[in-house]
């Protein structure tokens, strides 16, 4: 397995999945890959999916298919994570934060009691 970087890019302006889109577009143009381009690993934020619309209007443009979200796979490494968050610290994990250096070491005592008590609910 090899890995190699194509392009590094600063991205001028909102993250949307149009501007995204149009810097990777760039850069596989840059590269000569447009005809090569296959599947894509990313998380799940929204901004992905319409990079990949965007993607695919512009191959289609060239006349090359590309269904978004067929060639789309998930990172597991990512879904993994929020997983595990999600495991550990339920659905409101800014309430299960124990605050530190809050107080004099006595409220701080009570305190991890009280979030302790908390937690294990």
């Amino acid at each position: 397995m090899k890995t190699l970087l194509l392009g590094f890019r600063r991205l001028i302006g909102s993250h949307s999945g149009q501007n995204r889109a149009a810097l990777f577009w760039e850069v596989a143009v840059e590269m000569g890959i447009t005809h090569r381009l296959g599947y894509f690993t990313l998380d799940n934020a929204s901004n992905n999916d319409t990079m990949l619309e965007a993607i695919a209007d512009r191959l289609a443009n060239l006349s090359i298919p590309l269904d978004p979200k067929k060639r789309r796979i998930r990172c597991l490494g990512h879904i993994i994570n929020l997983v595990v968050k999600s495991f550990l610290f339920g659905e409101n994990r800014a309430s299960l934060e124990f605050p530190v250096g809050s107080g004099t070491p006595e409220e701080e005592i009570q305190q991890l009691r009280e979030w302790r008590e908390q937690v294990s609910e």
